[in-house]
């Protein structure tokens, strides 16, 4: 019985797996009676203007054999032609302690595995332009085939990586125009936060926000559904008090300079709280950012002798690790991160392997508000 390279025959004629050798596209061509061309169509993707063509039944006859043994694809071969590593994706995303990102990455990283995608990443400092130009150059460099983006990317750097036969999506943080967007709705999620507040018979709401307010990001949506539902709720005829404090703390690292004993990132909350509690104009119901303020604000709450939930309810956004514990449990918001990366990278997928553009999607899953302790008291009569 012939043998192709030192994969052996088993006595039913089919290659077998050697550990110690790569099976070859001319391996499984020859044992399928197929042209190497036609197997590289199936396995490799080929190319869009081959004349080569596979019916569904060849297609799965490959597939079967490649999985049985074990082939694997030269993808410094396939690199050299198209000046891309197939299935390599980019994503970007924003300093490694933030833990809405970490989620993101997790759910990111397991629907790519199902994919048999590869995930390279990432992670920008700040959101100033010369760092996002440094990140494009980095997955220009790298030969990516796409670049899924967790934080807002300017439009010229967006352009950069299209011109250059790289996709873009963003999933989670924004939606720019004309890259498919898998977004949790953000606004509706914030408007439902502070109707719970409302309904709850806080009338003297604030709400603390970061201190610059771009568009298309988190802050923007976070500032835009709070002051919707202070509006419905004033249109129903209820007497509804609404005060924003914007927030900025210098962070280095973890830590905050200026409030060393504390996380850094609890900082904004803790910092916005003590100055309510100073101006002594103090809400009954406090929304937060994220939930990573609204722990600041908890313990600026309690330094001061403030009764929780009260004197204040308050309440957080992003349903973070901490939310379920810490000095009280949070009221927070869910986002669906696992349904839009499921979302995303499917649609990626099939693009890749179909060599399509990309679905031009915008797609808004609702969040689900989780009520906790650190609202549970109510001042209705």
């Amino acid at each position: 019985m012939e043998r192709l390279t030192d994969n052996r025959q088993n006595h039913h004629g089919m290659l077998t797996k050697n550990p110690k050798t790569k099976v070859t596209i001319v391996d499984l061509g020859k044992r399928l009676k197929l042209s190497p061309r036609a197997v590289s169509m199936v396995l490799n993707g080929g190319s869009a203007s081959s004349t080569v063509r596979v019916n569904q039944k060849t297609r799965e006859r490959v597939e079967r054999m490649a999985k049985e043994v074990g082939y694997r694809p030269n993808r410094g071969a396939q690199m050299f032609r198209t000046g891309k590593h197939p299935g390599l994706i980019g994503m970007l995303s924003l300093q490694g302690f933030d833990p809405v990102m970490a989620e993101r990455t997790y759910f990111s990283q397991l629907n790519a595995e199902k994919k048999e995608l590869f995930l390279l990443q990432y992670l920008m400092a700040d959101l100033r332009e010369d760092r996002g130009q440094r990140a494009v150059d980095f997955f220009l460099d790298a030969g990516v085939e796409s670049v899924v983006v967790f934080i807002p990317l300017i439009k010229r750097h967006i352009l950069r990586l299209l011109e250059h036969g790289i996709s873009v999506l963003s999933v989670g943080a924004h939606q720019p125009v004309g890259v498919p967007s898998y977004f949790p709705n953000k606004v509706e999620g914030f408007a439902t936060l502070t109707r719970h507040m409302i309904a709850q018979g806080h009338s003297r709401l604030a709400f603390i926000q970061n201190l610059e307010n771009p568009p298309l990001t988190h802050g923007a949506y976070a500032e835009e559904g709070f002051l919707l539902a202070v509006a419905e709720a004033r249109a129903q005829g209820k007497s509804v008090t609404a005060q924003i404090r914007r927030s900025s703390v210098p962070i280095k690292g973890f830590m905050s300079p200026q409030y060393p004993d504390i996380h850094g990132i609890q900082a904004p909350g803790y910092a916005a709280m003590k100055e309510i509690i100073a101006s002594k104009d103090i809400p009954e119901g406090l929304i937060c950012l994220n939930d990573t303020h609204a722990q600041g604000a908890i313990r600026a709450c309690v330094e001061a002798g403030i009764s929780l939930p009260e004197e204040i309810a308050i309440a957080g956004f992003g349903d973070e690790p901490w939310s379920s514990g810490g000095l009280m449990t949070l009221t927070s918001v869910r986002q669906p991160l696992d349904e839009l990366c499921d979302m995303a990278f499917t649609d990626l997928s099939q693009s890749l392997t179909k060599k399509e553009a990309l679905p031009a999607r915008n797609i808004q899953l609702p969040c689900n508000l989780v009520v906790r302790e650190s609202t549970k008291h109510s001042r209705k009569q």
